[in-house]
C-alpha cells in the first residue's frame, strides 16, 4: 500500500542517450512495488486476473485510457485530465495527454507534445483550468506550439523545456523563449539545468527550484 506522496517526479527520455538505460533501471527499482500493488487491484476487479483486465480492455479500450473529464485525488493532491477528449480522434502529437496537477501551493500544467490545434481546443473548452504556476512546455518548445494566446492563458511563472543537449531539432526554439519571457516567465531547460525540483508547500508557495547540475557542481565546474 502507498501511503503518502512527498513530490512528483517527471522525467523526460531522449532516445539515443546512453543515460536512457539508467534512467529506466532506477525509475523500474521505484516502481516496482507500485506495479505489484497496482496489478493486484486490478486482478481483484476483473476476475482475479490481470488477464482479465487485458480482456476488458479490448472490449472496451475508453476503460483504461486517459480523456479529459478524468480527475482523481492522491494524498492530499488533485489530479485532472484535460485531454485528449473521449470523442476525438488523433493520430499525431495532438492526442497527447495534458494533465493538471493542484495542490494548495497552485497548478503544474504538464502538456505532452499538443500543438497549436490542441491547444486551441483547450482554450475554447477547458480556459478556466489552464491558469498554472508551473508550466512543462508543450512540444519541448517547438515552433508549432506555445502560440501567444495558449501562454497568455496559462500565464506560467516557470516554463521548463524538456530537452536534450543539442537536440538535432533545436529545441526550444528562439521565437518561444521571447514569447515566455516577454510574459516574465522564468525558464529553465533540462539540458543546461538537468533534472529540476519544485516543491509547492500547504501554505501556497513555491520553493526556489533546486537543479541537479547546481547541486552536484564540482569545484572544475566555473562560471565562464
Amino acid at each position: 500500500m502507498i501511503l503518502a506522496i512527498d513530490r512528483v517526479q517527471i522525467c523526460n527520455i531522449q532516445f539515443g542517450e546512453s543515460e536512457v538505460f539508467e534512467c529506466y533501471r532506477n525509475v523500474h527499482r521505484l516502481c516496482r512495488f507500485a506495479q505489484d500493488a497496482f496489478q493486484d487491484e486490478m486482478a481483484k476487479m476483473f476476475g482475479g486476473s490481470v488477464t482479465g483486465m487485458f480482456v476488458q480492455a479490448s472490449k472496451d479500450p475508453k476503460l483504461f485510457g486517459a480523456f479529459s473529464g478524468q480527475q482523481w485525488q492522491w494524498d492530499g493532491v488533485d489530479f485532472q485530465m484535460l485531454h485528449p477528449p473521449p470523442q476525438g480522434r488523433y493520430d499525431d502529437n495532438n492526442g497527447s495527454c495534458v494533465l493538471r496537477i493542484t495542490n494548495q501551493g497552485g497548478s503544474i500544467l504538464l502538456t505532452g507534445d499538443i500543438e497549436k490545434r490542441a491547444e486551441r481546443q483547450l482554450i475554447e473548452q477547458q480556459r478556466e483550468l489552464l491558469p498554472s504556476r508551473i508550466l512543462v512546455a508543450p512540444h519541448h518548445g517547438s515552433k508549432t506550439s506555445s502560440t501567444p494566446e495558449f501562454i497568455n492563458a496559462v500565464r506560467p511563472e516557470y516554463v521548463l523545456f524538456p530537452v536534450g543537449y543539442k537536440n538535432r531539432f533545436g529545441f526550444p526554439k528562439e521565437d518561444v523563449i521571447n514569447r515566455y519571457q516577454s510574459m516574465d516567465a522564468k525558464l529553465y531547460n533540462s539540458a543546461e539545468h538537468g533534472a529540476i525540483s519544485f516543491r509547492l508547500d500547504a501554505g501556497g508557495n513555491i520553493l526556489p527550484p533546486a537543479t541537479f547540475r547546481q547541486d552536484n557542481r564540482r569545484y572544475w565546474h566555473i562560471d565562464l
